[in-house]
């Protein structure tokens, strides 16, 4: 790196913190001595900041995210970052009643071309920004995006994804469960075959090998299947009278009945499903050598295969795409990362900051007093609600969070609520029918005065600045089930990856709340068995995190 990342600041008018400068300064003076790099940037450092001073000071970069959202607050970071999507985001510019992904060039190929010659603001809009993306010193999208285009390329042009100088990977301590979530296939046959004809197949009991077989004739049938279901796509579009002149093309296409439209999108739809069953097999028939999972039920004639770990995966369609690796996170731990995608420990460099918000300002107070294992909960529930309206009480005026587990848990607490019962946001507020999602959880949170969300899975993606959240309740520590037979089989052989899943999980649920240097927020840990945990694993867990506990 010719240009200090720091020149960044300057350039766009901001002040670098102290704790972007020591991490930026690091990664500067040591980049020619390493490939990869491990930024832990707690919340309030600003990643998105440092991020785009290292994207800016040697361009050519990808950077990838874990949402949509991210993209959205990246976007409005910095003027060089161009983003890509996926094609349902995008509208045809013929036809706007079609989205991208079921326009009418998926019929007529040739108007693909005559939309990409067009000049710029009249032709696809989707080429016109992959084409913008691909262009620009910094690509940015999100994980599932790039690595689907990297397995199959966009639109099936695997040239399209060329190799960059560096691939900056945010949000990174999800970077394994996105590979593994990718490569992960469950084969349901029945369903397969009621839906779309497919899988007229029965799992033999607990033989792998014949299951193997039985995947493999699968992915034949899938294949013909898709086949078959482009040649129904591109003659239902022919049936609308496509010319073959290409200057008439695009008039043709504004044509397009609504009636044919609705057809392709729901030929288009079925495409998109049974692809994406399609590429995870094509994965496992690539890497047969890795370690694999197989699971068989035959109750339920079905089959799920997941990778044990991510090694493969990450060298296999990341590595070739980048020279230089740069994975942050506000929680994540070296030595888990390097032993999952298959780094050694001294090939990288780790960066760990502090944070700029005082400890005092966002105590995490430990009241060890509920027994949260499944063993104990009965026993514990007629203690948990004493506990959650002492600190309701406390804070009467103030809104909060209270992170509890899991929905049975979340379910119970709901429904035991008196004193406090009308301050409650809970996805099934409205009755189980009219259930609510997380971003209208909090919308409705937001509006309302002295509410308490309450649920188990808001421990990310949930901004609760200022008044949104005043205090917060972990109610249990936030384990990742074991009915998930991955992480039951790899908890056997690796203890300390499925502990750093759960004390992710807690550091982020604690940093959903205290958002800024002038914000403030308490939190509560009320399981009993943090106390051991915590004497176990604070060799790993980051100072900044530390320096709140109270107990």
């Amino acid at each position: 790196m010719t240009v200090s990342p720091l020149q960044y600041f300057p350039n766009h008018r901001l002040t670098a913190r102290h704790e972007q400068i020591q991490a930026l300064q690091t990664v500067y003076e040591n980049w020619d001595n390493y490939d990869y790099f491990v930024l832990s940037l707690p919340t309030g450092v600003g990643k998105s900041h440092v991020a785009m001073a290292i994207a800016e000071a040697y361009g050519n970069t990808y950077l990838l995210t874990s949402s949509l959202q991210l993209q959205d607050q990246y976007l409005s970071t910095s003027p060089v970052v161009t983003d890509i999507k996926g094609q349902s985001n995008y509208k045809c510019r013929v036809n706007p009643i079609f989205r991208v992904d079921a326009a009418p060039c998926k019929g007529a190929p040739s108007l693909k071309q005559v939309c990409m010659n067009m000049p710029r603001g009249q032709g696809c809009e989707y080429y016109e920004q992959k084409k913008s993306a691909l262009d620009s010193p910094v690509m940015l999208t999100n994980y599932v995006f790039f690595l689907f285009s990297v397995h199959c390329g966009i639109l099936n042009e695997k040239a399209d994804i060329p190799a960059r100088a560096v691939m900056i990977m945010d949000e990174a301590h999800t970077l394994e469960s996105n590979l593994i979530a990718f490569a992960e296939f469950q084969l349901h046959f029945d369903d397969l075959y009621s839906k779309y004809g497919l899988g007229r197949s029965c799992v033999v009991g607990k033989n792998d090998e014949l299951n193997i077989k039985l995947i493999e004739k699968f992915a034949e049938e899938l294949r013909v299947e898709i086949g078959e279901l482009k040649e129904k796509i591109a003659d239902e579009m022919d049936s609308s009278g496509a010319p073959t002149d290409s200057n008439k093309l695009r008039q043709w296409a504004k044509g397009v009945s609504k009636k044919a439209q609705e057809k392709v999108a729901k030929l288009n739809s079925k495409l998109y499903i049974l692809d994406k069953i399609l590429q995870p097999i094509i994965t496992y028939e690539n890497h047969p050598e890795a370690q694999w999972i197989i699971k068989s039920d035959p109750e339920n004639n079905a089959i799920t295969m997941t990778p044990l770990k991510a090694d493969f995966l990450f060298h296999s369609m990341l590595r070739p795409k980048a020279n230089k690796f740069i994975f942050m996170s506000a929680t994540i731990d070296p030595d888990t990362l390097c032993q999952e995608i298959g780094i050694a420990r001294d090939k990288i460099l780790f960066v760990e900051t502090d944070t700029p918000f005082p400890p005092e300002s966002s105590p995490i107070i430990v009241m060890p007093k509920l027994k949260m294992g499944y063993k104990n909960l009965e026993e514990t529930k007629p203690k948990i609600m004493p506990m959650i309206n002492e600190i309701l009480d406390l804070h009467s005026n103030e809104k909060g969070i209270i992170h509890c587990g899991n929905y049975k848990i979340a379910e119970f607490i709901y429904n035991s609520l008196s004193k406090h019962h009308d301050r409650f946001v809970y996805r099934d507020m409205y009755g189980s029918a009219n259930r609510k999602h997380n971003i209208e959880l909090v919308n409705i949170h937001s509006a309302g005065k002295n509410t308490v969300l309450l649920s188990p899975s808001m421990q990310e993606g949930v901004d609760l600045y200022d008044d949104l959240a005043r205090f917060q309740i972990i109610l249990k520590l936030p384990w990742t089930s074991l009915e998930d037979f991955r992480t039951s089989v790899k908890s056997e052989f690796e203890p300390d990856w499925y502990s750093n899943l759960m004390w992710n999980d807690i550091m982020q649920s604690a940093g959903r709340a205290t958002r800024h240097v002038d914000d403030y927020s308490t939190t509560y840990i009320f399981d009993a068995s943090f106390v051991w945990f915590y004497d176990k694993w604070k060799h790993r867990l980051p100072t900044w995190f530390k320096k709140r506990i109270i107990f």
